[in-house]
């Protein structure tokens, strides 16, 4: 192999034995060959480091990285990017599945445009047993993704091919970690585009990490990462090193005493995706801490939930 791998592809895993085989050989398996594959092991306690370890005796491009303590996938993906040797990254998750030409074709594509800073590419999603239930698909038009960027993420992340520049995920950034760097990288000018092509498997859990965690939560974080980008373009910088990560991640924590303007936000969050048992909690919550008059609205709410919500729901 070439002592100077074009792509680094970076896998973190933790406790995926059940799929991270399929996921390793569909990576090896790809036609363009000239790359290497660091594999994060977080620590797992089932057999994902021991599959790990087998796959990489057989082919030289693996390197093995086994975490000496449990850290999140941000982290974990951080150490793979400060160890990549590429002139590009390539992420994957370890239940996703590459076609064996993903890294080819957006190979021919970022190298025939060098204003293209990251690439990526539609999937099919794949349930539990690798059938097909349904299929991601994002605007594969530049100025759609540019618009969409500011509302939702317009990327498929276990598909992404970007330059290798020294660009890293925020590790405060729980749960929309990946929406946090395009919005960084667009708020920095750089180019990315979502190709048509469908190139992946992407396998849909009901274990999922960003399935298990309430869905306000991860909303907050979202907002917080648009924001962030606001801040960037009006001056040049935001608020990131003084963000309390606890803020959000405690939102629903009884005994952790939240400001009046996370609680608002959460509980409206809350409401308008219809999550009742979410805006009740948060209610207690505002309960114990603050004075009824300052939920006014939400105190209405509370005593008729199903009822203001198909309200509003029909406006």
């Amino acid at each position: 192999m070439n002592n100077q791998p074009i792509i680094s592809v970076i896998l973190s895993a933790y406790n995926a034995e059940k799929f991270i085989e399929k996921c390793i050989k569909s990576v090896l398996n790809q036609t363009f060959k000239n790359f290497e594959f660091l594999i994060i092991d977080d620590c797992s306690t089932d057999n994902t480091l021991k599959i790990i370890k087998e796959s990489a005796e057989t082919d030289e491009r693996i390197t093995v990285i086994n975490n000496t303590v449990n850290e999140f996938v941000i982290e974990s993906r951080n150490k793979g990017i400060l160890k990549a040797k590429g002139k590009y990254i390539a992420i994957i998750d370890a239940d996703d599945i590459w076609f064996e030409n993903k890294l080819e074709k957006q190979l021919v594509d970022i190298e025939s445009d060098e204003s293209i800073f990251l690439l990526s590419a539609n999937a099919y999603e794949i349930d539990e047993n690798d059938n097909i239930i349904g299929k991601v698909i994002r605007p594969n038009h530049i100025e759609e993704s540019n618009r969409m960027i500011l509302k939702e993420n317009p990327f498929c992340h276990p598909s992404i091919l970007f330059r290798n520049e020294g660009h890293l995920y925020r590790p405060k950034m729980f749960y929309t970690e990946e929406y946090d760097l395009y919005l960084r990288l667009f708020s920095d000018g750089k180019k990315m585009i979502h190709r048509k092509d469908f190139l992946f498997n992407y396998r849909i859990l009901k274990t999922s990490l960003s399935r298990n965690n309430k869905a306000v939560i991860q909303e907050l974080f979202k907002l917080k990462a648009i924001s962030f980008y606001h801040e960037r373009v009006e001056k040049g910088y935001d608020s990131y090193d003084s963000f309390n990560p606890d803020n959000y991640l405690k939102i629903f924590d009884l005994n952790y005493n939240s400001s009046i303007n996370d609680l608002n936000l959460a509980m409206k969050l809350a409401f308008t995706s219809g999550l009742k048992e979410d805006f009740l909690l948060l209610f207690k919550k505002v309960k114990k801490y603050y004075s009824i008059k300052s939920f006014f609205i939400f105190w209405i709410i509370s005593k008729n939930f199903n009822l203001s919500y198909k309200i509003y729901s029909k406006k």
